[in-house]
């Protein structure tokens, strides 16, 4: 028993080291993209629950930051840019209209959640989130392993 248990446990302490030992060893432009998208994803919780509560009061400034990254989003994916670990698929850069015109979707969804959460209005916030979660989901379903 007590081998085994060293067996998994090993294991579990390899994989947890695994992603951040491969990320230093990253380029520093896909490091950041990677961490940016690990942020938006905190920041698209942050909203869930804030909305959820029906509190708008740190929306806005969520929102703006999400608009702000699908903004500068291009320039986190410059041709070959897609190493070991990341999770985008080859299809990005065959296809970069479709990719980048999702993007700037889900920069006008935060930019209208940021200014109708701003405004008070929880029932356009809501729609707006729902919006910006969706362009999030129809880019992870195609561009995303």
């Amino acid at each position: 028993m007590f081998m085994l248990r060293y067996i998994v446990l090993g294991f579990i302490a390899i994989g947890c080291l695994s992603p951040s030992f491969a990320q230093e060893n990253l380029p520093p432009l896909v490091k950041e993209r990677m961490e940016g998208f690990s942020s938006m994803q905190t920041k698209m919780k942050a909203l869930w629950n804030s909305l959820k509560e029906d509190q708008l009061d740190t929306v806005p400034e969520h929102a703006e930051s999400i608009a702000l990254w699908f903004e500068e989003l291009e320039k986190y994916f410059p041709p070959g840019s897609n190493p070991h670990p990341s999770k985008a698929l080859d299809r990005i850069w065959q296809e970069p209209d479709d990719f980048f015109d999702i993007a700037e979707q889900a920069k006008d969804a935060a930019l209208i959640l940021e200014i109708v959460s701003a405004a008070g209005d929880i029932d356009a916030a809501n729609d707006a989130f729902k919006t910006l979660a969706s362009t999030c989901k129809a880019c992870h379903s195609k561009f995303r392993k």
